[in-house]
């Protein structure tokens, strides 16, 4: 699991703190499913820390996105810059050609065969 989804995990589950606590006030079930182990239900430290998680890991998540954004932008100016550089390497042949008597079609009769 990538730390990224432990985040995304960790900022939903902070938006339902009420609905566990009430959960645990109000559902003999969910009080039944901690019995049997060492668990409990998340107290309130839990979700102290749950929250000091989310903040430190959104930081990551922000210079994340900013990383991928800067990778995404290099590989574009890449690509444009090869793009660039075709559409000048047939623009210097065509001129270079046109300097030539025929026209460049001989030299171009000469890689062919």
């Amino acid at each position: 699991m990538r730390w990224n989804s432990t985040y995304l995990m960790l900022a939903a589950a902070e938006k339902y703190q009420v609905a566990f606590d009430k959960l645990e006030d109000t559902d003999a079930a969910y009080r039944g499913f901690f019995d049997d182990d060492d668990d409990s239900p998340p107290s309130n430290f839990d979700w102290e820390n749950v929250r000091a998680f989310v903040n430190f890991l959104m930081d990551w998540l922000e210079v994340q996105l900013e990383v991928d954004n800067l990778n995404l932008n290099h590989s574009l100016l890449a690509i444009a810059y090869e793009e660039k550089t075709m559409e000048d390497h047939k623009e210097i042949k065509l001129i270079m050609n046109s300097w030539m008597p025929d026209g460049g079609s001989a030299s171009a009769q000469n890689r062919n065969q």
